[in-house]
């Protein structure tokens, strides 16, 4: 899996994480998981094609001492579809710039 890593968190920061996350992002059904939806202007190609498997997401996972972004756009609606893909360079902006503010706005230490 191509992921976004930003590690040795500590406890604190962690849990600050997890706020800023369930404010700017969808909790997911697993714990620790969330879901960060690519905004509509970013997707192309097949994404626009299937206008049935939107939102496209990304996943966030939020472990002990880490936040890993996943740069593979999902559907949220059709799992098993094969328009799941890796981000394109102007989606890796997106998920990198989004990964990058969460750190400023919280003063993160990495």
């Amino acid at each position: 899996m191509r992921a976004y890593l930003i590690d040795e968190i500590p406890t604190p920061d962690i849990e600050k994480a997890r706020e800023y996350l369930s404010t700017h992002a969808e909790l997911s059904a697993i714990e620790g998981l969330f879901w960060l939806e690519v905004p509509q202007g970013l997707l192309n190609g097949i994404h626009l094609e299937h206008t049935q498997c939107q939102p496209y997401c990304i996943a966030i996972e939020v472990g002990a001492h880490f936040v890993k972004f996943e740069l593979l756009l999902r559907s949220r609606v059709n799992h098993r579809c094969s328009c799941s893909r890796y981000a394109d360079e102007k989606q890796r902006e997106f998920v990198i710039a989004f990964a990058e503010d969460l750190i400023k706005d919280l003063s993160l230490r990495t």
